[in-house]
């Protein structure tokens, strides 16, 4: 929700009716402001890290976000909350598919991430309201105490 450089969207293929994009973001950028806050997620819901994304969500935020080192030998999956929505994606990007591998996944809590992006909603509309500079020094602040 930051003011961004005022680029214009591009059509992303595949994604949504007609590709645009299904994150509304033509609506953001007709108000100036980026395409919202990628933040990475612990299973125990502890915020790793974020990013702001100057344009429509794509693939490439979450490793925007992230020091390779230190997720080198992580395996990034799509969690039961979002698996709906992956209909064209291999069932090797599932969640669900390497539990029925190895059951001591099944206790994962694949909806951490949707529980730690519920509280940040609570200052969208405070940061939506500040330059660049303050708004990611506020929501630097309000992550850590709320880790």
């Amino acid at each position: 929700m930051l003011k961004h450089d005022q680029t214009t969207e591009k059509a992303v293929s595949g994604a949504g009716r007609g590709g645009q994009c299904a994150k509304y973001f033509s609506q953001y950028s007709q108000q100036c402001l980026t395409s919202g806050l990628m933040a990475v997620w612990c299973t125990h819901s502890i915020c790793y890290s974020f990013h702001c994304m100057p344009t429509s969500e794509g693939r490439n935020d979450v490793f925007s976000a992230l020091e390779g080192d230190f997720f080198a030998n992580t395996d990034f999956v799509i969690d039961l909350f979002h698996a709906p929505g992956h209909t064209k994606c291999s069932p090797a990007c599932f969640l669900k598919t390497y539990a029925r591998a190895d059951p001591r996944l099944k206790s994962i809590n694949s909806s951490a991430a949707e529980c730690g992006n519920s509280v940040l909603a609570c200052i969208r509309k405070s940061v939506s309201y500040m330059g660049q500079y303050r708004a990611m020094l506020y929501m630097k602040t309000f992550i850590l105490i709320n880790n």
